[in-house]
Order: C-alpha cells, then structure tokens, then sequence
C-alpha cells in the first residue's frame, strides 16, 4: 500500500500479478467504502456470523471482503493460510459453522466433493466469481441445501459490482407486502445499489443497445475507478441486461469464457 503525497487524495493502491508484470489500481478510500456500503444494502451481514474465506490482501476483493467488511459489520473470520490446496480449503469447512462462504471455482469443486459425505449444515450462503453459471458443482451443493450465488467484479470496480441473491418475499419496515426479484439463474445478478451499466455495440461506432442484446459491458457509479466522478468505464467483458435487469456475461476479453453463452 502507498499513500499519495499530503496535497493530493489518500489512496490505495491494488496490486495484481500476471504475467510476470505489476498492474496497479488506484482506489480512494471513498470507492472502497462506497462498495461496502453497496453490499450491505442488498445483503444482511448478522454481527457474530463467521466469513470463510481465502482471497489475496492486495487485490480490492482481498481488501474489502477481508479488511473492511468484517470490521465494520462485525463479522468473525476464518481465512486459509496463502497456497493452500482448495481441497484443504474445502475440508476446513467440515468443522464448525462458516454461514458466509467466499469460494474460487476449484475450492467450489473440492467442497461439491464433500457435500455428500459430511454434515454442511452451518454453510448458510456461498458466492464465487468467474464460474459458468451451468456449472454442475452449483446444483450438487444446492440439493445439499446450500445455495451458490454468482457475483462478478474488479479491481477497478472496488471488487464486487454485481451479485445474485436470494428472492425475498415478506413485509416492508411499515408492514405492507413486499417482494424482490434478485436472483436470475444464469446470471451473475443485478448491478449493486450506485452501479449504472450500459452496453454498447462491439463495433467501433459503440451504439448503446437495448435489453437482451449483448455487448460492449459499461460501467459507472462512486466504487468506479474510471477517472472523474461520472465516468463511465469500458470493462472487458461482454454480455447483456435482461428485461429483469439482471447482466448476464458472456466473454472476458483477457481471460476467455466464463459465463452464459
């Protein structure tokens, strides 16, 4: 972490490595905050509840989902040791109760692995990034009772910037009737509270499209690291909102399929 000199805006500084270089990600401490705040309003974090999890410190997922929202949601947290196998990984799982579970793809394999053989009881909601949304794991671990929920984002999105949940349907704090739509199978949810999205045309003239057609992913919104306040951010993603709202991906540019084809 570094901090920028006194005269300008405090920020953190991500750092992620691939292919043998350092890419760095400024975020002031204002987007990071402004997604912690995004995710507790489509979520209920309940004080005392245990967050399972093994993600890099130096990422913005690391920061957020390691530093920042244990500490001010009051959350326990049981974090893996760094290049532990996600077969480890899952068997830690086994012991004790974890409701709040961050998974990769391979630790969300190795713990479908265990799902018939040992008690998962205290597993209450699991949320993995980059996974196809048909994946087989999913719909092993769900007739398990334990439900996977798709989410996506970035560095440059301060982490999360959308996610399914579960739908809601109960009373309002006045009492009346109020019901949710918030998951989509197939989806990776909708955009988190504050995050607009667009899509555009592949092609160079980049013409903004309707619902159901897939494209260019754009983003905006306070957690956004694209420059001034209301900018708008080109991501390298493809895919498209349904009528519901909720984005479906198809390709990353930079790291092939992941999503809904």
């Amino acid at each position: 972490f570094r901090r920028t000199p006194a005269t300008s805006m405090d920020a953190v500084f991500f750092f992620r490595k691939e292919s043998h270089h350092w890419n760095t990600t400024a975020l002031t401490p204002f987007q990071l905050l402004a997604t912690l705040q995004s995710l507790r309003q489509v979520h209920t974090f309940t004080p005392g509840d245990t967050l399972y999890v093994d993600l890099p410190l130096y990422t913005a997922f690391g920061y957020v989902v390691e530093l920042l929202l244990p500490l001010l949601c009051d959350l326990r947290l049981t974090i893996q040791g760094e290049g532990q196998s996600a077969e480890r990984f899952a068997e830690g799982l086994t012991a004790g109760e974890h409701p709040l579970v961050v998974a990769s793809p391979e630790q969300l394999a190795a713990l479908a692995g265990l799902a018939g053989r040992h008690n998962l009881s205290g597993i209450r909601s699991v949320f993995c990034a980059e996974l196809d949304p048909g994946n087989l794991h999913m719909a092993r671990l769900a007739d398990q009772g334990i439900p996977v929920f798709l989410c996506a984002g970035s560095d440059e999105t301060a982490s999360v910037f959308a996610i399914n949940q579960a739908d809601y349907s109960g009373r309002d704090i006045a009492g009346k009737p109020l019901s949710q739509e918030a998951f989509e199978p197939g989806s990776i949810g909708k955009p988190l509270p504050g995050i607009a999205i667009r899509i555009t045309s592949i092609s160079d003239d980049e013409v903004e499209l309707g619902r159901d057609e897939p494209g260019t992913v754009w983003l905006s919104g306070p957690a956004v690291a694209a420059g001034p306040a209301g900018a708008w951010w080109k991501t390298p993603w493809t895919g498209w909102l349904n009528h519901r709202g909720f984005l479906f991906l198809i390709t990353r540019c930079d790291e092939g399929n992941f999503g809904a084809a």
